[in-house]
């Protein structure tokens, strides 16, 4: 059922369901929709015996490549991915409304592990996971460290030797931490911008900040590393539940004092002492060793890689379609998640 935000009662049975549910994602919370600026959101449901089994927040934009709208359910839907029919009963609502209203593809990416057995499963229903990089908004892996209720000075010793070695140099570097408020999102913006020119990739505009700052309000923290008054790192962080991620990061890279060592652990240090159990540091596009990202994010999470189911893509329109992915990047994440990893 498409959700009228009208009706109080059934609208509050909706955000009940969703907050107690396992796999619910702050990308599903209707904060995220008021982040995303420009898009349109709508809100569905499977409701059985009276009580709200599924749902799905559904975001949409027109697309100038495809000219057509693309739909979106980042991080879901929110449901027991392991019941099928109910979730193609959802996905194919979902797929008619889209169908109403001039999109050509209906994109959702669960907030489940891979689990081959239940990818086959799906695909018995016509329903087919895709693991090309186009395909993906979020990343194919996550670098996950799992607290669970150990202090900060145990999640330190629990590192690599190497991972220990870093950290404790970084402390050793008169590095200070400054955790910032709505007035120094001017900063944070401003070492963002200067990396992201230096790599040659975008960057949000600083008015996107402000909204993730002022809609996440208390569940937001944004902190900064500084060394003789020059900001030399930052990061962004979104809490949700027992779950806590590195939304946004920068180094300015003029100086190398260990300070992303001493930004991740201080980040650490918050959710130990916050009784958050996960610790997110983002996502990775490659689990080789030679990557740096990855290289650096497994030092802080015991190597605990977090693959991800991948994404449904209900296409509508094929000839939109292949303008939307014509030239975007097809390589094939199935090989790494279906493999071991090694330590």
């Amino acid at each position: 059922m498409h959700l009228n935000l009208k009706d109080k009662e059934r609208t509050e049975k909706y955000w009940k369901f969703f907050y107690n549910h396992p796999s619910s994602s702050f990308y599903q919370d209707k904060i995220w929709a008021l982040i995303k600026n420009g898009w349109n959101s709508d809100y569905f449901y499977i409701e059985k015996n009276n009580e709200i089994i599924a749902v799905a927040q559904v975001l949409s934009i027109y697309n100038s490549e495809a000219k057509k709208n693309l739909f979106y359910c980042p991080r879901g839907p929110v449901s027991d991915l392991y019941d099928i029919e109910t979730n193609i009963e959802l996905i194919n609502e979902i797929k008619n409304f889209a169908k109403k209203n001039n999109g050509f593809l209906v994109k959702f990416d669960p907030n489940y592990e891979y689990d081959e057995k239940l990818v086959n499963e799906y695909k018995k229903y016509g329903i087919e996971f895709c693991h090309k990089m186009y395909s993906y908004v979020q990343f194919p892996f996550s670098m996950m460290l799992d607290i669970n209720g150990r202090k900060f000075e145990d999640v330190i010793q629990s590192f690599s030797k190497n991972g220990r070695k870093q950290v404790r140099k970084s402390y050793k570097q008169d590095l200070e931490l400054y955790v910032g408020n709505r007035d120094d999102i001017k900063i944070f913006h401003e070492i963002t911008a200067d990396m992201c020119k230096r790599k040659g990739i975008t960057y949000r505009p600083i008015d996107y900040y402000y909204r993730l700052y002022d809609n996440f309000k208390d569940n937001a923290r944004m902190t900064f590393v500084k060394y003789k008054n020059e900001f030399l790192s930052c990061s962004f962080l979104i809490r949700f539940k027992d779950y806590a991620i590195a939304l946004y990061g920068a180094d300015n890279l003029n100086i190398d004092l260990g300070q992303s060592y001493f930004l991740d652990a201080e980040e650490i240090r918050y959710c130990c002492e916050n009784n958050i159990r996960y610790y997110d540091l983002g996502g990775v596009k490659s689990l080789d060793i030679n990557n740096g990202l990855y290289r650096f994010k497994r030092k802080f999470t015991n190597n605990n890689i977090i693959k991800w189911i991948g994404n449904i893509e209900c296409i509508i329109d094929e000839d939109s379609y292949q303008k939307f992915i014509e030239n975007k990047d097809d390589r094939d994440y199935s090989p790494e998640l279906k493999g071991n990893i090694a330590d």
